[in-house]
């Protein structure tokens, strides 16, 4: 079974031969003091820890990837003629150079590919980057709500426009939506207001996604979003792949028994155990991981990247219980 069956088979809760191997990408910093501690020099990252390869496609849709800034707030009509034309300017820029390559190359491959459909969020859309313009956005929310819509339908607008060449030229297996609103006491604004102004959104990109058979849709996030969770999952979220679960308290085996089939699992071990003695990751672990990959739709990875403070024998141990869970239950 090559990576991208596997993947597809896991995570629409399939029998396949083992779990996926995962893990976020793993800072240079990182590797660099692994290097000191027996990581080989120039070896592949992927390859040593046996991990399964994926790839997701290239496009500069979200805000922090975008060449420039838009010149936030936006409280009118004429700001919002504005706003439209940046985010078409960046649409058109957001595919890269060697596209028609890479094309050839997805439509030959053997692992799985996806793309981030609705990119930045809410906040980053409405200009969110510090406290005085988050109180400024939830002013705009209370107080003017049809402009709020129309921001938020033109944002919708931009990522349909900006994936659907993709969509159309490439067979996407798994889409992501990002999703940054929530701290560890829970999200910014209410479930009231995510339903009302994202939520529709969601759904038109979905629509989309499904149109051109996307089936899995992850929700990238951190924070404690466990009140957003029923409408998202009915807007067509089927996956969840969270950062920092412990401090939120959004424990994947809690999750796994209120939603159960409705959403797959990436992810949900505390990636600060591994900074401890290899009893207590091994405690985590098993705690963790066979229960939520019993009848499938799980993918067990820490809940961050793997930073310079986690030793390299712990990692390998790690990876090594990982790999040793997965013989067994398959």
């Amino acid at each position: 079974m090559n990576d991208r069956e596997r993947f597809l088979k896991t995570l629409k809760f399939e029998k396949a031969d083992r779990v996926p191997y995962f893990e976020q990408y793993i800072r240079e910093d990182t590797v660099e003091r692994w290097r000191k501690e027996g990581l080989p020099r120039g070896v592949d990252i992927e390859e040593y820890f046996h991990l399964d390869h994926r790839e997701v496609i290239p496009l500069k849709l979200s805000y922090r990837e975008m060449n420039s800034r838009f010149d936030y707030p936006i409280e009118s009509e004429s700001d919002l003629d504005r706003f439209r034309a940046f985010l078409d300017g960046a649409r058109k820029k957001a595919y890269p150079r060697n596209w028609k390559k890479l094309v050839e190359k997805y439509r030959r491959r053997d692992y799985p590919v996806g793309l981030g459909a609705w990119e930045s969020g809410i906040l980053q859309f409405l200009g969110v980057i510090d406290s005085l313009s988050l109180t400024r956005a939830c002013l705009l929310l209370c107080d003017n709500p049809p402009l709020a819509h129309r921001i938020m339908d033109a944002a919708a607008d931009y990522l349909m426009k900006g994936i659907e060449p993709a969509l159309e030229q490439v067979d996407v297996d798994f889409a992501y939506f990002t999703e940054p609103i929530a701290g560890s006491n829970g999200p910014v604004i209410s479930p009231a207001m995510f339903r009302e102004f994202v939520i529709p959104r969601y759904k038109r990109i979905v629509s989309l996604l499904k149109e051109h058979r996307v089936d899995i849709i992850i929700l990238r996030s951190f924070g404690n979003i466990e009140v957003l969770l029923p409408d998202m999952v009915k807007a067509g979220i089927n996956g969840l792949w969270l950062t920092e679960t412990v401090p939120s308290n959004m424990d994947y085996r809690k999750i796994r028994k209120r939603y159960g089939r409705k959403l797959a699992l990436i992810g949900g071990i505390d990636s600060n155990v591994l900074t401890r003695d290899k009893e207590t990751i091994r405690q985590e672990i098993f705690e963790k991981a066979p229960p939520l990959m019993k009848g499938g739709g799980y993918i067990p990875t820490i809940d961050n990247r793997a930073r310079a403070h986690i030793p390299f024998e712990n990692f390998v141990y790690y990876r090594t219980l990982i790999e040793e869970i997965s013989a067994q239950s398959f």
